[in-house]
C-alpha cells in the first residue's frame, strides 16, 4: 500500500511538472510532443486532437490547466505555512488559516507584480486567486488529517475500554479498584 502511494505521488508530480512545462510561453503542446515523444503510433494519437479540433477549445483547456497547476503547486506551501503558524507560533486553527491566506496572498501578489519585469510574462490576478485558494486547501487538508487521526485514536481507545468492560462483566478479569 505504501509503495502504491509513493508511485501515485510520483506520477502526479511528474504530470504537474510536464503540464507546467507545456504552459511555458513559446512552446506549444504540439512542439513538446514532437520533442519528447518518440515517433510512432502513440505520438500520432497525441497529435491527432491538436490537428483536428478547435484551437479555442484547446486554449480554454490550457487556461483550466494553468489554474489547476497553480492550486496544486501552492497546496503543500499552504500546509507548510499553516504548520509554521499553528505549531511554531501556537496560534489556533482559524487564526493560522487566516494568516496563511494573508501570507500567500501577499507573496503571490508580489510574484505576479515582479513578473511585469520579465520579458514575455504577463501578471495575472487569476494566478493570485488560484495560489491563495491552493494554500487554503492545503491548510484545510492538514486540519482534516489531524481530525481524522484524532478520531482514529478515540475509536481505538473506545474499543479498548469496551473490550475491558466486556471482560470484566464476564468475570475473566478482576475490575480495577
Amino acid at each position: 500500500m505504501m509503495k502504491l502511494r509513493y508511485w501515485l505521488i510520483g506520477v502526479v508530480y511528474a504530470g504537474c511538472i510536464f503540464a507546467g512545462l507545456m504552459l511555458v510561453r513559446g512552446r506549444s503542446f504540439y512542439e513538446w510532443i514532437m520533442l519528447l515523444v518518440p515517433p510512432g503510433t502513440f505520438r500520432e494519437m497525441l497529435i491527432y486532437p491538436l490537428q483536428h479540433h478547435n484551437p479555442v477549445t484547446y486554449n480554454r483547456m490550457l487556461i483550466v490547466g494553468d489554474v489547476v497547476i497553480n492550486i496544486l503547486a501552492f497546496l503543500p506551501i499552504g500546509m507548510m505555512i499553516f504548520l509554521v503558524f499553528h505549531r511554531l507560533f501556537r496560534y489556533g486553527m482559524t487564526t493560522s488559516l487566516i494568516l496563511t491566506m494573508l501570507v500567500v496572498l501577499g507573496g503571490s501578489a508580489w510574484i505576479e507584480y515582479q513578473q511585469r519585469l520579465v520579458p514575455n510574462r504577463i501578471p495575472s490576478v487569476s494566478d493570485v486567486m488560484a495560489n491563495t485558494f491552493g494554500a487554503i486547501i492545503g491548510g484545510h487538508v492538514w486540519i482534516w488529517r489531524r481530525q481524522r487521526r484524532a478520531a482514529q485514536a478515540d475509536s481505538s481507545n473506545h474499543d479498548d475500554a469496551l473490550r475491558e468492560t466486556k471482560q470484566a462483566a464476564s468475570g475473566s478479569i478482576q475490575p480495577k479498584e
